[in-house]
C-alpha cells in the first residue's frame, strides 16, 4: 500500500494604512472690542480696529491651520442694518467672505503649541448713511489644511458700531463743495446805502434730517462800533425763499442734504435803510446753528 504525504499551504496577506495624523485645535482666548465705536460717515480715513485671538493645538500630533472667515451674506461683508462694507485682514491679506481658508497663510503648531494672531476688522466710511446702531457678525474657523481643509474649530465674533448722526455747516463766497477751505466769515458792505446787497452760499452736510437756526446778536440790526447807544441800521436775511428781519431767532425744519459734498444754499442780505445815523463802522454777528432733528 502506498502511502502520500499531502501538504497544504495558506497564505494570507497582511496589509494595513498608517493611521493619519489628527490635528486637533482650539480657540483658547478671544479679546473682542469693549463698548460700541462711533463711526463719523463724513470722516473719510477707514475705521480700523484690531482682534486679538490665541490659537491652541491641543492635540498630540502638529498641525498645520488654515483661517477662514464667514458673515451672514457671502461675499461683500456689509454691517448689519446698513449698506456699509468692511474687511477682515490677517498678516496684510484679506479674510475672503467663503468658508474657505485664507490662500497662502497657515500657522504650523507643535503639539501643545500656542499662538496669537491678529485681525483687522476695517470699515470704510458709510457716506450718508442713516444713523443706526449696527456691528459686523462673523464666525472665524480653524481649517486642518493636510485633511481637505476640514473645519476643526469655531468662534463667533462681533463689533458693535453706532453710525452718529451728523449736522455740519459752513458759509462760503461761492457754491462749492462742502468745507471749511472754502468758507469765510465775515461780509463787508462797503459804504452803506439803503437797498445794497450781499450774497454768501451757505453749506449743509448731514445724514439725517436738520434743523437749522438763524440768530442775531443785535436783533438784526448793524450797531456802531463806537457809539453805543447810536441807532442801529436794519438789515434782511433772504434764505429758503424766506426773507425776514433777523429781530427775533428764525428756525428752519426738516432740511436735507446729498452726500459728502453737501448742498449749497443762497443767502442774500440787503440794507433796509440807513435813517440819521452817524459815521462810523457799523457791524452785527448773524450765527447760523445747525444740529440733527
Amino acid at each position: 500500500m502506498m502511502i502520500r504525504n499531502l501538504l497544504a499551504f495558506a497564505c494570507l496577506t497582511l496589509a494595513a494604512t498608517p493611521l493619519q495624523a489628527r490635528c486637533e485645535a482650539a480657540f483658547e482666548t478671544f479679546t473682542e472690542t469693549s463698548g460700541a465705536v462711533d463711526l463719523d460717515p463724513f470722516d473719510p480715513s477707514p475705521f480700523e480696529r484690531t482682534l486679538r485671538v490665541t490659537v491652541r493645538n491641543t492635540g498630540t500630533d502638529p498641525c498645520r491651520i488654515g483661517l477662514s472667515a464667514t458673515d451672514r451674506t457671502l461675499g461683500t461683508r456689509l454691517l448689519t442694518n446698513t449698506e456699509v462694507p468692511y474687511e477682515l485682514i490677517w498678516n496684510n491679506l484679506p479674510i475672503p467672505n467663503f468658508d474657505t481658508p485664507v490662500p497662502g497663510r497657515e500657522l504650523v503648531l507643535a503639539s501643545g503649541e500656542v499662538r496669537e494672531i491678529y485681525i483687522s476688522v476695517q470699515v470704510l466710511r458709510p457716506v450718508r448713511a442713516q444713523p443706526v446702531p449696527t456691528e459686523a457678525v462673523f464666525t472665524l474657523r480653524l481649517h486642518d489644511l493636510d485633511d481637505a481643509d476640514q473645519v476643526i474649530a469655531e468662534q463667533d465674533a462681533r463689533l458693535a458700531a453706532n453710525i452718529v448722526a451728523i449736522a455740519q455747516i459752513n458759509i462760503a463766497g461761492s457754491a462749492s463743495s462742502f468745507g471749511s477751505t472754502y468758507g469765510i466769515d465775515t461780509v463787508d458792505f462797503g459804504n452803506l446805502e439803503a437797498g445794497k446787497q450781499q450774497s454768501v452760499f451757505v453749506q449743509l452736510r448731514g445724514n439725517s434730517p436738520m434743523r437749522m437756526t438763524v440768530q442775531s446778536a443785535n436783533a438784526g440790526l448793524l450797531r456802531n462800533e463806537v457809539i453805543g447807544n447810536a441807532p442801529g441800521i436794519p438789515y434782511s436775511v433772504n434764505l429758503l425763499g424766506q426773507s425776514f428781519v433777523a429781530s427775533t431767532p428764525r428756525t428752519f425744519n426738516g432740511l436735507l442734504s446729498t452726500g459728502i459734498y453737501g448742498t449749497n444754499m443762497p443767502m442774500t442780505l440787503t440794507i433796509v435803510e440807513l435813517g440819521d445815523v452817524p459815521a462810523g463802522r457799523y457791524s452785527d454777528v448773524l450765527t447760523l446753528s445747525i444740529e440733527p432733528e
